[in-house]
């Protein structure tokens, strides 16, 4: 997947080796990050994929641009604030409310194409263009059960979604090898958008905008009264 694009638009790696082994647990907190800066192997975590998260398994390599553009894209156009793309953790089917942490390894090198190849994803394969600051990236590194130690090149990757709250309605597109296609997240799905959503969507904009310029008016008027 590397030779193809993957970017960070955020504080790339956050936690030192020491700081990872002074914590306890892996949770996550209330505003969508792991606690402590770590996770713990093999812990089971209360959280499922659903309309603000997705979990994955996979190596680097399998990771796919096209498939990661449409998750983005998807995630862009819920109405959740926050959201977050996790890899490493493995969500326990058939259970609907727990996961795994099983990390992902991923050594300097390919943290560092990670960074480059997101960054141009952003840039070339979402339209309209996602603000910066709106996406960040994180690598969590994952920690033995027993010794707290973090394990060699062994991480949490996550993408980490915060819409800005004066964003206006906005229908962001996936470019793909393929086509241009809109997706929304429902559930624990990434669906394609259809015309009618499509529609209902611009319409829903468009009132916005003039529910937005009537309340300027009114308070101008009320000045200048």
């Amino acid at each position: 997947m590397f030779s193809t694009l993957w970017i960070s638009f955020g504080d790339g790696e956050p936690c030192s080796r020491r700081s990872a082994a002074n914590g306890c647990s892996s949770k996550l907190d209330g505003d969508l990050s792991i606690s402590n800066q770590q996770c713990v192997l093999n812990e089971v975590l209360p959280m499922t994929c659903n309309e603000q998260y997705e979990m994955r398994v996979e190596t680097m390599d399998d990771m796919s641009l096209d498939g990661m553009s449409r998750l983005v894209c998807g995630f862009m156009n819920t109405v959740h604030p926050e959201s977050q793309i996790l890899s490493g953790i493995q969500p326990d089917y058939p259970s609907v409310s727990k996961a795994t942490v099983v990390g992902m390894p991923c050594d300097q090198e390919a943290r560092d194409r990670f960074r480059v190849c997101f960054s141009k994803l952003m840039s070339q394969q979402i339209t309209p263009p996602i603000m910066s600051g709106t996406i960040t990236t994180r690598f969590w590194p994952v920690v033995d059960a027993d010794s707290r130690e973090p394990i060699d090149d062994l991480f949490v990757i996550g993408i980490v979604i915060r819409k800005p709250t004066c964003l206006q309605p906005t229908l962001h597109t996936a470019i793909t090898a393929l086509n241009r296609q809109s997706y929304v997240r429902r559930g624990a799905y990434t669906q394609r958008v259809t015309p009618t959503v499509v529609y209902a969507w611009t319409i829903s904009a468009v009132e916005k905008q003039k529910f937005t310029a009537s309340s300027s008016n009114a308070k101008a008027a009320r000045k200048s009264a």
